[in-house]
């Protein structure tokens, strides 16, 4: 459970992103129903009263809750990107900061590639399990986000403390 605090740790500066990404989300889910709603009116109401008037204008309605539905979907995503982003950054000033923090010795102990390569393919993995998460695929085709198991999220703290060259033995710690 610490792990995933200290991931709210990073998330929780951005409240407010994460709100607006639920809203939009709560929306548009929202609008996936007038489509149904419509077809109903249709073949309940339209076609057996011989409504002809009432087929432009409940058209026009199910095909603007499909254009508003993709643009909050739209939205949702720049959204959700920009809150991603947000977090990746934060992330990556920390690790940043810390390696500055770091004892020379700890850098003529350390081949420069492994350096590099830690900062170069560590940090845009933790980076993935951050942004990406687990990708599930609703019977109505919507997508939606699992969050990652308590044994991904330890993983995630082991790469994090790897790229890091955390050392309990000097104090250091992950937060």
């Amino acid at each position: 459970m610490s792990t995933l605090r200290r991931i709210f740790c990073y998330t929780a500066r951005y409240r407010w992103r994460a709100c607006l990404a639920f809203a939009l989300a709560v929306a548009g889910t929202l609008l996936v129903l007038v489509m149904p709603a419509m077809t109903q009116r249709f073949v309940d109401d339209i076609i057996p009263n011989r409504r002809w008037e009432a087929i432009w204008p409940t058209a026009l309605l199910a095909v603007g809750a499909i254009a508003l539905r993709q643009l909050i979907f739209t939205a949702r995503m720049l959204s959700n990107n920009a809150f991603e982003q947000a977090v990746v950054h934060d992330l990556r000033r920390e690790l940043y900061d810390k390696i500055q923090r770091l004892p020379i010795k700890w850098f003529d102990n350390q081949p420069t590639g492994d350096i590099m390569t830690r900062i170069g393919s560590d940090v845009p993995a933790i980076e993935k399990v951050i942004v990406d998460g687990i990708d599930l695929v609703a019977a109505d085709g919507t997508l939606s986000k699992q969050p990652r198991s308590a044994e991904e999220l330890a993983s995630l703290q082991e790469l994090v403390s790897s790229a890091v060259g955390l050392d309990p033995a000097r104090g250091d710690v992950l937060t």
